[in-house]
């Protein structure tokens, strides 16, 4: 209802504005609400975000286009689309919506086997999400590094991946992806055919799941821990998780899982000689496979029951049931198909009498599984050349860690030096500044003595000021005295000339 608003809204703003930059925002709100899947129109919004110099919408419509190259399965249009949206978003600044691109790019790479190319992307993809603290896409990296490790056979390097992914899922309380990390680290433990830490790690996820309310991925995990239960011949249990994940994939229209479902209880039972029940759930996951047209998960079906068949000696409905799903396999260029169903018709003609058949039958089984083989040998070429790169970086670490080492080493001895000289200079300084406070004192005691002595001296200065003053008022008053008592000199002269 909601999204109905919602798209009623943007074509009443589509067909009445008159801004193209709106117009075009418009259009490809619709395109990603409506889930348009046509390159050409993405590339038509492309370029006209060019036109209007709309760098963001750009971006986004040039890593649709690397999504949509993927899905056809052209591999150089996809990584240049995926480049073209990495380049514009750094340009203008969008550097997480650029990492988001760098990791559909390592994605691509992986989808199509380039497992060299994809490990060299992801490695820069987290650099960029460790750089801008991007912590979503830097678990997904971790996620997919696990697996192409794995499928490597690099089973040490695809756990540390993978412990490496659940610990940021767990900070951010990514309960799906968190659960997809460990339905991963589940596998490597089932591939190397350790059961029981399997179903372990499965359990964990589980959990996870059931608190996120993710039925999917609960669907999943039953069946998981219902096929490992198969190869620990727990049936009952088996059986019992199946059954439950078949329940949930009905409710979620899941027609694949349930047909994978019924297949793996059909293979069940026909590995116990219950060949009646094997049959029944192998022809009800015929009829889903039919109708979804799943073309390799046709193969192994009609592969299993023609084997049903062998063994109860109806080899004209195993040659024909045989012979259809190798016809499948062929034309899908599906290798692993046609060299089981090779062999299948080998052994079916072979017990019929048709020897002919029967050898040009084993010549193609053989054929195809040295083409497999082959396969095989590249892949542990590759293997062998990553981990032959994986640990001379790892050397070269080492050898950059002792350097980095040594140069602390020295760092902290010439710091340790300096701090020593810093605290012979501040204790110079120190006795320098108790010299000059004491030298201070010193002239202060000698100024206040000096000033002192200054005051005594005046003072006394003024008492014998005072003491002259006192004499010579003293004489002068003698003097007047002395003068009053004498004859003046008019009256000598008067006498003395009588």
């Amino acid at each position: 209802m909601g999204q109905n608003k919602s798209l009623d809204s943007l074509n009443y703003i589509l067909q009445t504005t008159k801004n193209d930059t709106t117009k075009l925002r418009c259009e490809k709100m619709l395109a990603e609400m409506l889930e348009v899947y046509r390159i050409s129109k993405w590339d038509s919004l492309s370029k006209k975000a060019i036109i209007l110099n709309q760098h963001d919408i750009t971006a986004d419509c040039y890593n649709n286009l690397g999504f949509l190259y993927q899905n056809e399965g052209v591999l150089d249009s996809s990584i240049n689309h995926f480049d073209l949206a990495i380049n514009l978003n750094n340009k203008i600044k969008r550097f997480k919506d650029a990492a988001f691109s760098m990791y559909n790019k390592a994605y691509c790479y992986k989808k199509f086997n380039v497992y060299n190319n994809a490990i060299i992307q992801y490695n820069l993809c987290l650099k960029l999400c460790e750089s801008i603290e991007y912590k979503n896409v830097e678990s997904y990296c971790y996620n997919d590094l696990s697996i192409v490790y794995g499928i490597l056979g690099n089973t040490s390097l695809s756990i540390e991946m993978i412990l490496k992914a659940i610990k940021i899922q767990s900070k951010l309380n990514d309960f799906q992806g968190l659960g997809a990390s460990y339905s991963n680290l589940a596998s490597i433990y089932y591939y190397q055919k350790d059961y029981t830490k399997a179903e372990e790690i499965y359990r964990e996820c589980l959990n996870v799941y059931q608190k996120a309310n993710y039925n999917q991925g609960i669907a999943l995990i039953y069946a998981n821990i219902g096929t490992i239960n198969f190869y620990k011949k727990n049936s009952k249990i088996a059986i019992e998780y199946l059954l439950r994940s078949n329940e949930l994939r009905e409710k979620l229209n899941d027609l694949a899982g349930v047909s994978d479902n019924f297949n793996t209880l059909g293979k069940h039972y026909a590995s116990i000689d219950s060949l009646q029940k094997a049959e029944v759930y192998l022809q009800k996951a015929l009829t889903i496979k039919e109708d979804i047209e799943d073309k390799k998960g046709l193969v192994a079906t009609l592969n299993a029951i023609a084997e049903i068949k062998i063994t109860t000696n109806n080899l004209e409905m195993a040659i024909k049931y045989c012979q259809r799903a190798k016809t499948i396999a062929e034309e899908i260029n599906y290798l692993k198909g046609i060299k089981e169903s090779s062999f299948i018709l080998y052994e079916a003609n072979k017990k019929f009498g048709n020897y002919n058949e029967a050898i040009k039958n084993y010549e193609q089984f053989i054929s195809t599984r040295d083409s497999l083989q082959n396969k095989e040998l590249q892949k542990s070429s590759l293997q062998s050349l990553l981990k032959y790169e994986y640990e001379k970086k790892a050397a070269a670490d080492s050898v950059r860690v002792a350097e980095e080492k040594k140069l602390t080493t020295i760092k902290i001895q010439q710091e340790k030096t300096q701090r020593n000289y810093l605290y012979w200079g501040l204790a110079l300084v120190g006795l320098f500044a108790l010299f000059m406070a004491n030298r201070f004192t010193v002239a202060n005691k000698q100024k206040k003595l000096i000033e002192e002595q200054k005051q005594i001296v005046e003072h006394q200065k003024a008492i014998v000021d005072e003491k002259q003053k006192e004499i010579l008022d003293s004489i002068r008053y003698a003097k007047r005295i002395q003068q009053s008592l004498l004859p003046s000199n008019y009256s000598l002269k008067k006498h003395l000339n009588k």
